[in-house]
């Protein structure tokens, strides 16, 4: 029998699921995680990539990366993964995930120079995702005062901006942190993750 996942475990498992019923082998094709800052945008290649060594998740100081246990998981276990709407990353100014990746499965752009100021290396590191705005769900729309979105984005990218009763993205500069996702007291919630990983 296929096996049937609720909403809440795939967003556990990350924002962007591949089709949960394999329509001619009738099997269950499982969900691609959300990966920590800097991961291979092909989840095949961080497979085959990252040496389950866990390194990025204990050099995270907020303990913000969670490491798949279980044969359950397939492929993906002892792999790192994100869990925004629990624990979002704070994406650091250091990138303490990304420097202790030995194997290159985390990594920085190409264009990180090598004399780089070590609280600058969050500028060259790839976002996790992006924030799709439900402009219905904000509370501002609503009537309602409301800057949490703001107050928690990090404030060395500050991508979101409250301005009046308008809420403006910077796509440009947006992370996919998932710190306005866990602090926004809308239901339902007026910010979402969206994948950004080729498809």
């Amino acid at each position: 029998m296929a096996k049937e996942f609720s909403r809440r475990q795939l967003f556990r498992l990350g924002p962007k699921v591949i089709s949960e019923v394999h329509k001619d082998k009738q099997e269950v094709e499982e969900p691609i995680p959300l990966r920590p800052p800097g991961a291979l945008r092909d989840d095949e290649g961080f497979l085959k990539t990252c040496e389950r060594c866990h390194a990025c998740a204990d050099a995270c100081p907020y303990d913000a990366i969670g490491v798949f246990h279980g044969a359950e998981h397939g492929q993906h276990e002892l792999t790192p993964f994100m869990n925004p709407a629990e624990k979002p990353c704070r994406w650091c100014k250091t990138m303490d995930c990304v420097q202790a990746c030995p194997s290159g499965a985390l990594h920085f752009n190409d264009d990180k120079p090598d004399d780089v100021d070590p609280e600058s290396l969050f500028q060259y590191v790839p976002a996790m995702a992006k924030i799709q705005f439900h402009q219905d769900a904000c509370l501002i729309t609503r009537g309602t005062l409301c800057d949490e979105c703001n107050l928690f984005c990090p404030t060395h990218t500050k991508s979101i901006l409250v301005i009046g009763r308008n809420v403006r993205i910077k796509e440009d500069v947006c992370t996919g942190c998932g710190l306005c996702v866990a602090h926004c007291p809308a239901t339902p919630n007026a910010l979402t993750l969206q994948d950004c990983s080729p498809e």
